[in-house]
């Protein structure tokens, strides 16, 4: 019998490479650590995850099911091909004061975010039961009714998203509005109406300049 060309061997060769380096890519996780304390920010912890797994390609970035105190502003822009599942809690801290001062410009009329998050490829979920709780009854007590009180932020800003999915979250008590998109660019929603039918207290999804492709279901 003859043997295989030498071409032949070196494919599949260096198929099996790629088929290796993509399975352990795929099982690089970046557990999130929680200090389980209102009075420690876990934003520290949640960017270092974050750049972690942001240097793996297919990479999970792990919130376990416990709460985590949201304590400044979170900005998550340039990630690429990573997996964000969130199991537990996000708690935005009550510090009115800290927000109206540091919550990042969104770049439209006098509108900001408590957290900005961006990229390429990537995937959040949070499984139907991940929560996002912007401590919103602290806000409808201090604004008294004013609409669009300047730099009282929106829940997150998901901006420059290209060809990712976000899906399964719960949003509760939002600080403004929840979600704001802004330059979103052939991504993909899976059940995005579940943002405003799941949402408590608050207003729900506002954005422009979007090409959205909505999937729904399963």
């Amino acid at each position: 019998m003859s043997q295989p060309p030498k071409k032949i061997l070196q494919i599949l060769f260096l198929f099996l490479q790629v088929h290796i380096h993509l399975i352990l890519a795929q099982e690089y996780t970046c557990p999130v650590a929680a200090a389980q304390d209102p009075s420690i920010d876990d934003v520290p912890s949640i960017l270092h995850a974050f750049e972690d797994c942001n240097q793996h390609a297919g990479g999970r970035a792990i919130f376990t099911n416990t709460t985590y105190h949201i304590n400044s502003i979170l900005d998550t822009q340039g990630l690429r091909d990573i997996t964000i599942e969130i199991h537990g809690r996000l708690l935005w801290s009550p510090n009115t004061t800290y927000w109206l001062t540091n919550s990042l410009p969104v770049g439209y009329q006098n509108q900001s975010t408590a957290w900005i998050l961006g990229g390429t490829n990537v995937r959040v979920d949070g499984f139907g039961y991940g929560t996002i709780d912007g401590n919103g009854q602290v806000w409808y007590d201090f604004v008294k009714g004013e609409s669009n009180y300047p730099r009282r932020p929106h829940g997150v800003t998901f901006r420059g998203l290209n060809g990712s999915v976000v899906t399964g979250l719960r949003f509760v008590g939002s600080q403004m509005w929840w979600v704001f998109l802004f330059f979103i660019f052939w991504g993909r929603g899976r059940g995005l109406l579940g943002f405003g039918d799941l949402a408590e207290g608050g207003m729900g999804v506002w954005g422009f300049d979007i090409m959205w492709r909505m999937e729904w279901g399963g």
